[in-house]
């Protein structure tokens, strides 16, 4: 099974979000669980923060970033974190003007499920959750529950 998100760069009451992300992951997430995570604003930073929580009582999750871009400089920061077990980089090349908006949709295209906080009706996260709504993934939108 592979979880991925998709949230604002800004949110409200981050620790109710990522309470509701860990309940979700609680919920949905089996053993062997994949996490493809963006790595950028703070609603990626909570579900960092809940993944690694869930992977705590969990080994077989694992923590993988999915790169927007290839430059060799860009990746070795990322490898250097220490975060993830994984640094996936997408078939297809990415870099340039609209590699974060390809990169999402590859992330939509090769997950399970789909856990968004999207409260406005425009920019990437708004684009990335209704791609996943159009492509028929299964999607929570935490922030239609408040």
């Amino acid at each position: 099974m592979v979880i991925t998100f998709c949230g604002h760069r800004e949110i409200e009451d981050p620790i109710a979000v990522e309470r509701r992300i860990l309940d979700l992951l609680q919920q949905y997430a089996v053993a062997d669980v994949q996490f493809y995570l963006g790595g950028y604003g703070q609603f990626d930073r909570l579900a960092l923060s809940a993944c690694q929580k869930f992977k705590s009582v969990n080994n077989g999750a694992r923590l993988c970033f999915v790169t927007p871009y290839l430059s060799e400089k860009y990746l070795r920061s990322v490898a250097d974190s220490d975060v993830y077990e994984e640094i996936i980089v997408p078939q297809r090349a990415f870099d340039g003007r609209y590699s974060i908006i390809r990169r999402n949709r590859w992330m939509v295209d090769n997950c399970d499920f789909l856990i968004a906080y999207v409260q406005r009706c425009w920019g990437g996260a708004y684009k990335t959750l209704q791609y996943a709504l159009k492509v028929n993934k299964k999607v929570v939108n935490i922030a239609s529950e408040w």
